[in-house]
């Protein structure tokens, strides 16, 4: 893109049929933006994405570690990853890589056409309808800030019932840790739902 434009523009962006993401870490910005813009995404399969990162480092900032030493890290600098269980930090095994890249941003989102070889990527330049995929993803987004929003209306509808003149305070003169306690349950609840 930066060879493309420079520096670019969201229009410009737009005026292409795809993007291929070769990504650098588990979250991108450039991801989200894109993605609600109804620009196709195009992203390696977590397996292929362990061949291109064994053989030209291409997750370079996957890990805290890498980023500060330069190298990839064989685990946790940190004492606390439980016995048998796959160390997030682990850059140099292929088990714990493909457990834990498979949580990134690229593989959560549907319609990001995933490919699993150069010549796949090819073949699915060629035959993929964009705009199909890009009016599934805009109908995806449009579904998801809908029930974003009835969720927080529901959520700010419920505060209705703690604000300060609803509420009885304690006698040092603070909410009573349970319609607080209950307060907080419904709203994780309610992010959790989502």
């Amino acid at each position: 893109i930066g060879d493309k434009y420079g520096h670019y523009t969201f229009s410009q962006l737009a005026e292409n049929s795809a993007i291929i993401h070769i990504p650098y870490q588990v979250s991108i910005m450039s991801l989200f933006e894109q993605y609600t813009m109804g620009i196709p995404i195009l992203a390696p399969t977590p397996a292929f994405l362990w061949e291109l990162h064994e053989k030209l480092d291409v997750m370079n900032e996957r890990t805290w570690e890498q980023i500060r030493t330069g190298r990839r890290p064989s685990g946790s600098p940190i004492a606390g990853v439980k016995e048998g269980r796959h160390d997030p930090n682990n850059d140099i095994d292929r088990d714990a890589f493909l457990h834990w890249v498979q949580y990134a941003d690229f593989y959560q989102w549907p319609h990001i056409v995933k490919f699993n070889s150069w010549k796949d990527l090819r073949r699915k330049l060629e035959e993929t309808d964009w705009e199909v995929v890009s009016d599934e993803m805009l109908g995806f987004v449009k579904r998801a800030i809908d029930k974003t929003s009835a969720e927080w209306t529901k959520i700010l509808d419920q505060t209705d019932n703690y604000a300060p003149d609803t509420v009885q305070a304690d006698d040092d003169g603070s909410a009573p840790a349970s319609d607080l306690a209950t307060y907080l349950s419904e709203f994780m609840q309610s992010v959790h739902l989502w």
